[in-house]
Formats: C-alpha cells, structure tokens, sequence
C-alpha cells in the first residue's frame, strides 16, 4: 500500500506495509548523518544498523523521551548505543509532559517523519509515516532537532549521566 511519487516521497502505513522494513532501510542508506528524534525506541535491528553506521564514521545521535526511555525495552537498547559511542538523550517537552515527536533525518536531505513511534509494536498498529527528500524541509527538522537536544543539554542533565561528556565535545 505504499505510494511514492515523482518529487522523492513515500508514505508508509502501518500494519499494511512493512514499515519496520522500510524504517531500517532509510537507516541503511545514511552516508554522514543520522539525527532521530522519538518517543519510544524498540527496534533491534535498526539499533544494530545505527551502531555499525557510527562504528563506519557516522554522527548519529538520538533524542528520546525521559519517561518512556525509563522502560526495561528501551534502556538496555540506550546503553548498547551509548557503548557504540551514540549519544542518547533523554528528555521531557519544552512545553508539556511527553518529548512525543516522531522524526529521523538523514544526511541532511531525507526526512522520515510520521505518528509512527520507532519500535515493533507500532508496526502491528494503525500508524503511519512519509520519507521524504528535500533539503530545505531536512534543515527544518534539523532546526527542531538541535533545539530539543539543546533543551535536553540545558534542563535535563540528571536523565543524562553521559551529557556532561558529550556537551564537552
């Protein structure tokens, strides 16, 4: 049920597609950067792929939630990532309880965003998300990206234990 058109976007729906598919291979395609912002994270194999990507020399860094990175899936997939070398951050809204977005960009062009949080489950669930390339609309999600993780540097440093280090660098 997927459907891409001429200007580089395709729209995925979950459980029809295979969205999980489809969300591992825009991770396979980064060459220079992977930038995911998300509330919830329970997906091994892309988890897998972002650590070898950061091995090969990518920057890959992850914003998640506080409250849902708490849970017994996610942590033990944040500390294989933060071994690997990824920062990954934990934090709340600005303006709410939940950090509740749901956008990956890659190299500066592709952007995958959509109400599709990053794990299995939503794959079995009525979701959906766009991958979309255009640089300009890259740069927006990476405006909103940089200003969450600089929140999360600035007001949450007690759900980063590793955030001390990585605003070093």
């Amino acid at each position: 049920m997927a459907v891409e058109t001429g200007i580089k976007l395709a729209t995925y729906f979950s459980p029809d597609d295979d969205t999980m598919g489809a969300f591992v291979e825009c991770v396979q395609s980064g060459k220079k950067s992977i930038y995911i912002a998300d509330f919830a994270w329970h997906a091994p194999k892309a988890k897998d792929d972002l650590i070898a990507k950061k091995k090969a020399g990518l920057d890959v860094e992850v914003i998640l939630d506080a409250t849902e990175g708490g849970e017994r899936y996610e942590q033990a997939a944040i500390e294989e990532m933060r071994e690997a070398g990824i920062v990954v951050w934990l934090t709340h809204s600005q303006h709410g309880k939940y950090m509740h977005h749901k956008f990956m960009v890659v190299d500066g062009i592709c952007v995958l965003s959509g109400s599709w949080n990053f794990s299995e489950s939503a794959s079995l669930e009525d979701n959906y998300f766009d991958i979309i390339e255009n640089e300009q609309r890259a740069a927006l999600f990476m405006s909103k990206w940089t200003e969450i993780r600089d929140y999360a540097k600035a007001d949450y440093m007690e759900f980063n234990p590793w955030a001390k280090e990585a605003s070093a660098k």
